[in-house]
């Protein structure tokens, strides 16, 4: 799949499920891979969690496979208030090539999160490779 979309008030995962939902296609995504904002952990542990977040995570939750991860990192991958990123689907030989050029060209973040697979089509896995 190639696909692009700007992350927005679905956040990272309302997105992604809409993507592979409508390619027939499942998704693995490496919570310790996606980045994360200075200070939003905090924010996230002090109680600060938007309707909307919670209202996406809600959403989401039947198609995610969520694992072991924490809930307040659950809530990381749906959260509704976005900085404005996009999540871009390319062939896996080419995700390093367009992060190096997304870093050449002074991007905020770019990272590779995780995969698409043709396993568990329409819904998600959340992984955490961090150890």
């Amino acid at each position: 799949m190639h696909a692009a979309t700007d992350v927005t008030g679905f956040g990272l995962l309302g997105h992604l499920l809409e993507m592979v939902r409508a390619s027939g296609i499942g998704a693995e995504v490496d919570a310790s891979a996606v980045p994360v904002i200075d200070g939003v952990r905090d924010l996230l542990a002090a109680g600060m969690l938007a309707g909307g977040t919670q209202r996406n995570h809600a959403f989401v939750s039947d198609a995610v496979q969520w694992g072991s991860l924490a809930l307040d990192d659950q809530y990381l991958l749906a959260d509704a208030q976005t900085s404005g990123g996009l999540l871009l689907s390319v062939a896996a030989e080419q995700a390093d090539a367009l992060v190096a050029a997304l870093v050449e060209r002074n991007t905020l973040a770019a990272a590779v999160v995780g995969r698409t697979t043709a396993e568990h089509p329409g819904e998600i896995r959340v992984v955490n490779s961090a150890p």
